[in-house]
């Protein structure tokens, strides 16, 4: 597979003629065929992957896509930093407020809020 183009998180990979794979922490995201693809094999491809496969008609189209898709991921790795550092901000005035007793409890809270957090947003592939 060659690397087309790298942005934020992503990466965007030919397979194929007409085939690309669109990977995040070298796992498969997003496949997208374009009219290059040969015909025969998409229906092999859909059958494979519980996932849809996008078809679009040029590059210019899949690079559209590519680039979308990663925005959107960096807004969602922000939102959850964010939320990370707020829970983190509030567990520490909350651990201040009260005894070192509390605030080992606190502390025990908030890094079971985290894992759970972080266990529950992680993305999913199908691919």
């Amino acid at each position: 597979m060659n690397i087309i183009s790298r942005y934020n998180d992503k990466i965007l990979k030919k397979k194929e003629d007409g085939l690309y794979i669109i990977e995040y922490n070298n796992k498969p995201q997003r496949k997208i065929i374009t009219e290059d693809y040969n015909s025969r094999d998409i229906v092999t491809e859909k059958y494979k992957f519980s996932k849809p496969i996008d078809e679009v008609k040029s590059f210019d189209e899949v690079q559209s896509i590519f680039y979308l898709e990663s925005e959107t991921s960096k807004s969602n790795v922000l939102y959850k930093k964010i939320t990370i550092a707020l829970i983190g901000l509030i567990l520490i005035y909350l651990s201040i407020q009260y005894s070192l007793v509390y605030s080992i409890y606190l502390l025990i809270i908030g890094v079971i809020i985290t894992y759970i957090y972080n266990y529950f947003s992680k993305e999913t592939s199908y691919l």
